[in-house]
């Protein structure tokens, strides 16, 4: 410790901390690229079989006999000449071996997680991650407590458990032989919300294992988590953590699952520069589990950081993305770079240009959704979208139009002219719409007081006011946003710029955040595609933890008055707090305002702006409220614009400004309309009656719960003529909806559909869009 103090104090020290500081990434890839001899490398001979972790296929024509009930969800059995483990509510053999003992170390599943593994989402699956890293370790014989395994398999509500048990020092205890402490496993195995749960005020970054590890040592092949390590731990103490990390012993050899023996070797004989590059039909017919090219990409990303990016006759791995399923995709983009996505082959072909050729709109969603560009042109001038349309893929081509795709008007020609092409009417569509946008005349309604103002509006000053207010929705934000994207279209790529002040509730909320760090709506849906299939895990209720470190990974941990500072913005979520009668509006701000309601509470300014948002977004019936008492501000304010402009009032009244709040800009989420020819709840006298009578009663549930979470109609009124009191411009956009999109829609062709239709319905706005456009120049 002496020696490290003495050293940083130095010229010499300053000078390397200062290096140090000055690029962590490529320090780090430098370290990894010295071990990269003793880790070996596909393209070489070596050992490939590595240590089975599973005992291999289990033989399941055999028939097996209870011989004892171990718990609620697990027996043993007899099966064949030895024993097996079963999983009762299936009857899936999780693990069989002729000793009956071995089935005992598997003993923390039925003692411990019994409850644990029948709550999760899906229980087979996680079963067979977990019972190999379980027989790993008892075989390396390191004693690890149970809540070690509990991290690796996410069982986040067992290891919140055990750390309130573990008191303030849990962070620090040792759950193994190898000396590691719960946030090293959270590093190395677990998730990022689990790892910000595990590392409290107690932990030392510097800690280090058995084998002289500290959580970034442990973490190396993590590329998620190592951003996040890099992002928290700052200055000295990091620079540290370097030196810990360049001074520590080679590992050891990595070993690959025995799943990917022929894989290996066809990679080692035919020289290729990493096994992903494997041809398609042999990656299919290894049936390797996601567990095992977790750890085939792990050991890569260690001895190559770039390795997805390395080429094979003048493509990357992602020119050949189909070859594998859409949740290994997936995870082989988590540790991909944007730049690798958009790499040109030797014939102008990026990794679009191939899945329009051959590929899924899945597949195209998922690179797209990662910053893929589908509007380049290969050597010969084609675009993506050109092949989609050779192929007449009526689904892709969609996804191209969605997003704003170009075409090669001769493609394009025969898609449209040929009656039996399944795109054609699609096209047709879409062109006719086109034609309604060439009319740029304002036309001016002089009953509406905005159009009225906006005739003569006044040139908007520097310290002027500019509200976005974004409506609640779910997965209908998507809707909002393809609003705001026709919307910026018109108004041009400073329309983001202009806003000082944004608002949003639910999933306007996720927007507003989405929009205030990084400026771009096309990354904003981009963002919802991505998360969409990690929030909407199995079926509803939906796992909070789910939602929220989703968020956590998006937006980080700053709080709304970091936010609104860095991208100096004022930025406003609504949350219902349910815990009280009535619910009340809490109001989360990144302004100071004087707040009777929320000064009881005043612990709360501190949540970090992802667990706002989280609470904005917890729909009753879909995620649990957080903290037991705050839910989805759409309760009380689905449509935020009227507590927007009470808050732009206040301002202006405690600043003694008077009227700098100039234009108000609200964003619904469309909506549907109900009929029901009448209702009558009179008591009925026959069978049709009562039918008739239950579906009234559903209608007028319905009915409350519309106006509880109104978005349009008098809700709008009131925002509009508040607007027009304080002298202000006010414009509202949201579509009407043809057809019904859930809150939870993650389907791909239902949200393709339904923005395109919002495209569409966009034209019938393009007056007052072109009004926006009039007073922002």
């Amino acid at each position: 410790m002496d020696f490290l103090k003495k050293l940083a104090k130095s010229d010499a020290g300053q000078m390397a901390m200062n290096m140090v500081r000055q690029n962590v990434e490529e320090k780090f890839k430098e370290y990894t690229a010295s071990q990269q001899n003793s880790v070996g490398s596909t393209s070489q001979s070596g050992d490939t079989e590595g240590q089975p972790l599973w005992p291999g296929p289990v033989n399941k024509s055999l028939p097996f006999a209870i011989e004892k009930k171990l718990s609620s969800n697990f027996s043993r059995a007899t099966y064949g000449d030895g024993y097996a483990l079963v999983y009762t509510p299936t009857n899936y053999i999780v693990y069989a071996n002729d000793d009956s003992t071995c089935i005992d170390h598997l003993e923390y599943l039925w003692k411990e997680f019994d409850e644990c593994v029948l709550q999760h989402n899906d229980p087979v699956k996680l079963i067979d991650d977990l019972v190999p890293a379980i027989i790993r370790e008892k075989e390396q014989q390191s004693d690890c407590l149970p809540v070690f395994f509990a991290i690796v398999a996410g069982f986040s509500k067992y290891v919140k458990q055990q750390q309130e048990k573990g008191g303030t020092r849990f962070s620090m205890s040792k759950l193994n032989k190898r000396g590691d402490t719960p946030v090293h496993v959270a590093a190395e195995y677990g998730t990022i919300g689990l790892l910000q749960c595990l590392w409290d005020e107690c932990f030392d970054p510097l800690t280090i294992n058995q084998n002289g590890e500290t959580i970034l040592q442990v973490a190396r092949s993590r590329p998620d988590i190592i951003k996040y390590i890099t992002k928290n731990v700052k200055g000295e103490v990091f620079d540290r953590m370097i030196l810990t990390t360049e001074n520590h012993p080679t590992p050891l050899e990595p070993k690959y699952p025995k799943s990917f023996e022929s894989i290996l070797k066809y990679t080692i004989d035919n020289n290729l520069p990493h096994c992903l590059f494997a041809p398609g039909l042999l990656i299919s017919s290894s049936k390797f589990s996601f567990r095992d090219l977790e750890t085939v990409l792990k050991i890569l990303y260690i001895q190559d950081s770039d390795f997805l990016g390395r080429l094979h006759k003048s493509q990357n791995i992602f020119h050949n993305i189909n070859a594998f399923s859409h949740q290994q995709q997936k995870l082989i983009m988590s540790f991909a770079k944007l730049e690798m996505l958009n790499v040109q082959d030797s014939d102008g072909l990026t990794p679009i240009h191939c899945i329009a050729k051959s590929g899924s709109v899945e597949t195209f969603l998922t690179m797209w959704s990662y910053g893929a560009d589908i509007n380049l042109l290969t050597n010969n001038g084609q675009y993506p979208m050109d092949y989609a349309l050779v192929r007449d893929d009526l689904d892709l081509v969609k996804a191209f139009l969605a997003f704003d795709g170009k075409y090669s008007d001769r493609f394009m020609k025969d898609a449209v002219n040929q009656k039996s092409r399944k795109c054609s009417e699609t096209l047709k569509k879409h062109f006719k719409a086109l034609e309604e946008t060439k009319n740029n005349k304002i036309e001016f309604n002089n009953s509406d007081p905005t159009h009225r103002r906006c005739k003569n509006f006044p040139a908007i000053k520097k310290d002027d006011r500019i509200v976005l207010s974004i409506d609640g929705g779910g997965m209908k934000g998507i809707l909002a946003l393809q609003l705001l994207k026709e919307i910026e279209k018109i108004v041009g790529n400073h329309f983001l710029k202009r806003f000082n002040h944004i608002g949003g509730t639910s999933t306007g909320s996720m927007i507003t955040l989405g929009l205030v760090q990084y400026g771009n709506i096309d990354h904003v849906i981009r963002q919802y595609f991505r998360m969409k299939d990690e929030i909407f895990i199995g079926s509803r209720p939906y796992s909070g933890e789910g939602l929220e470190n989703a968020l956590i990974n998006e937006f980080g941990r700053d709080t709304l008055k970091q936010l609104g500072e860095k991208n100096n913005i004022r930025v406003c979520i609504p949350v219902a707090r349910v815990d009280i009668s009535p619910p009340q509006l809490y109001m989360f701000r990144s302004y100071d305002l004087r707040d009777p309601v929320f000064e009881k509470d005043s612990s709360n300014l501190n949540w970090c702006a992802a667990k706002v948002v989280r609470s904005s977004s917890a729909a009753p019936s879909f995620f649990p409220p957080v903290d037991g008492k705050f839910m989805d501000g759409g309760l009380i304010a689905n449509n935020p614009s009227i507590d927007i402009l009470t808050d732009c009032q206040r301002l202006e009244f405690e600043r003694n400004e008077r009227n700098t709040t100039k234009i108000i800009v609200s964003v619904g989420t469309g909506a549907m309309e109900k009929k029901i020819d009448n209702i009558d709840l009179m008591k009925p006298t026959t069978m049709g009656g009562i039918i008739n009578t239950f579906n009234q009663v559903l209608h007028l549930k319905d009915v409350f719960i519309e106006q509880l979470t109104a978005s349009d109609g008098v809700t709008v009124e009131r925002a509009r003529w508040m607007a027009e009191a304080m002298g202000m411009a006010f414009f509202r956009f949201t579509p009407n909806l043809e057809f019904p999109v859930a809150i939870d829609e993650k389907k791909d062709g239902a949200l393709i559909d339904a923005m395109l239709a919002v495209k569409y319905e966009a034209i019938t706005m393009r007056n007052e869009m072109l009004m926006l456009a009039s007073i922002f120049k």
